[in-house]
C-alpha cells in the first residue's frame, strides 16, 4: 500500500498527524477533549477555508502546550497560521529540512515579506 501524500490528507489524517506530533513532543497519547466528530468537523472546516498545508504547518506551531486541544487550536487558528504564499514548501522544509534548508527558508521568508 502506498503512503498517502500530505496533499491528499483528509480531516482524519490531519487529526492523526496532530496525535503523532503530540506523542512525539510529550511521549504520551493525545487525549481527546471532546466528541471526536467535533474535532474532525473543526479540522475539515479549517482545511476547506485555508487548505491542508497551512493547517498542517499551523499544527507544527501549535503543539507547544500539553493542554492544547484541537478545538482550542481551531478557535485560535489565526494565531498559528503562517502568512505565506509558499505553505507547502515551508511545511516540507520544517518536517524534512536540514539546518541548511532552514537557513535558506529563513532567507526566503525575508525576501517574501518585502
Amino acid at each position: 500500500m502506498k503512503k498517502k501524500s500530505f496533499a491528499d490528507f483528509t480531516s482524519v489524517d490531519i487529526r492523526n498527524f496532530w496525535c503523532l506530533k503530540y506523542k512525539e513532543k510529550y511521549d504520551e497519547e493525545y487525549p481527546t477533549h471532546t466528541y471526536l466528530g467535533n474535532e474532525l468537523h473543526e479540522i475539515k472546516t479549517l482545511v476547506e477555508d485555508f487548505g491542508s498545508f497551512p493547517v498542517l504547518l499551523a499544527i507544527l506551531n501549535a503543539i507547544t502546550d500539553k493542554k492544547q486541544s484541537i478545538l482550542s487550536f481551531s478557535d485560535n487558528f489565526k494565531d498559528y497560521l503562517v502568512s505565506s504564499n509558499i505553505p507547502k514548501l515551508l511545511f516540507y522544509a520544517k518536517v524534512y529540512g536540514t539546518i541548511e534548508i532552514h537557513t535558506k527558508i529563513g532567507k526566503l521568508k525575508v525576501l517574501e515579506s518585502k
